[in-house]
């Protein structure tokens, strides 16, 4: 049950994110803000709200109750021409399909739930959230000028600059004022958190990095609290080692520019969650991917076909077994699951091998 406290509490929220969200579109208008400047200032001015929610509830019922009414409010504004001409000003005249706000919003009520009292753990992935997503969109906007390509479209170098260089920042800060972590200690989480969020924006699309942002810097923060300075320096190692793996290794594959990175964030999932024996066969994939793409872009060039590329959907492929391999791995360390996992890289190989002979041996 809910207390008639709570209730009075989740009727305030709703009723400011609203009147927030009204006022944003009021002054945007007013002041010929650009749509993005907008959005992300109502994105800044609610997540800096929502992170009081550990001193007013104690509890996970009434925030999730507060979130559902926030949902049901964005999808109504959504629907609503008018609501979006009004109250949705603010989140709905970006040049973009995005469901953001309402991911944001599940987002907040899941940590708040996974976090379960603990306030480092709430605060630090909204808090990354709030500021580096809004901080790395508009600085993209304004000054982005070396793009990668995305599965929807196109991102900065420059954005995915700022949002570490943010999430730095904001994970920092909190871990060294309220964490029992050591200087050292703060510094190598801080470090890996902000690689991890640049890399989980990298490749969000669709609003999905308000979504996979705090969950994913939630998972990464909870075991980070529980390692020392030593185990906390190897992740970030093995973590900047994949990343220039596959940074290094851009002009020979095929693979687009999140794709790329998605690829470094599978790898370091796969290593932790793992171990390097599920690593291995990932690793061998990618260095035969590397050998067979300048064959191929040759036949492709001879036969004047043009070059043709593969997306964040051909990580997808890869991650959705594997990390349900090192997953049961995790949960079940007495199991071993390496012969499954190895197994199913050799059939993506091959898949991949009979891909390669279509273009080199058409005739085969």
């Amino acid at each position: 049950m809910v207390s008639l406290a709570e209730c009075g509490w989740i009727a305030v929220y709703a009723i400011g994110f609203g009147l927030i969200l009204w006022l944003v579109a009021l002054i945007s208008r007013a002041g010929g803000w650009h749509p993005e400047t907008a959005r992300k200032t109502a994105h800044v001015s609610i997540g800096l709200i929502t992170i009081s929610f550990p001193w007013v509830f104690e509890r996970w019922p009434p925030v999730a109750i507060l979130g559902v009414i926030a949902a049901v409010g964005l999808f109504l504004v959504r629907r609503s021409q008018r609501l979006r001409k009004s109250v949705g000003a603010a989140l709905h005249e970006v040049d973009r399909q995005t469901y953001g706000e309402i991911f944001f919003v599940v987002a907040v009520a899941l940590v708040f739930a996974l976090a379960d009292g603990d306030r480092i753990l709430y605060l630090v992935p909204i808090l990354v959230l709030t500021i580096a997503d809004a901080a790395g969109a508009l600085v993209g906007t304004r000054y982005g000028a070396t793009s990668y390509r995305t599965l929807t479209g196109s991102k900065s170098a420059e954005g995915s600059v700022t949002v570490f260089f943010a999430s730095f920042l904001a994970a920092h800060i909190p871990l060294l004022l309220f964490s029992d972590l050591s200087r050292s200690a703060t510094l190598l989480a801080a470090f890996t958190l902000a690689l991890l969020v640049a890399l989980f924006e990298a490749i969000a699309f669709n609003g999905l990095d308000n979504l996979f942002i705090p969950l994913g810097g939630w998972f990464a923060l909870s075991r980070f609290m529980e390692l020392g300075d030593d185990e906390l320096l190897f992740r970030f190692l093995v973590l900047v080692a994949v990343l220039s793996l596959v940074i290094f290794a851009r002009s020979r594959s095929s693979l687009d520019g999140s794709a790329m990175l998605g690829a470094a964030l599978l790898g370091f999932a796969v290593w932790v969650l793992g171990g390097w024996l599920y690593f291995l066969p990932l690793l061998l994939y990618f260095a035969s991917h590397l050998l067979e793409t300048p064959r191929v872009r040759r036949a492709q060039e001879k036969a004047q076909r043009g070059r043709r590329g593969h997306d964040l959907r051909a990580i997808f492929s890869v991650a959705a077994t594997s990390l349900l391999w090192v997953g049961l791995a995790a949960a079940f360390p007495q199991r071993d699951f390496v012969v499954a996992h190895a197994l199913k890289v050799a059939f993506h190989i091959a898949v991949g091998n009979f891909g390669t002979l279509a273009v080199l041996r058409p005739t085969w």
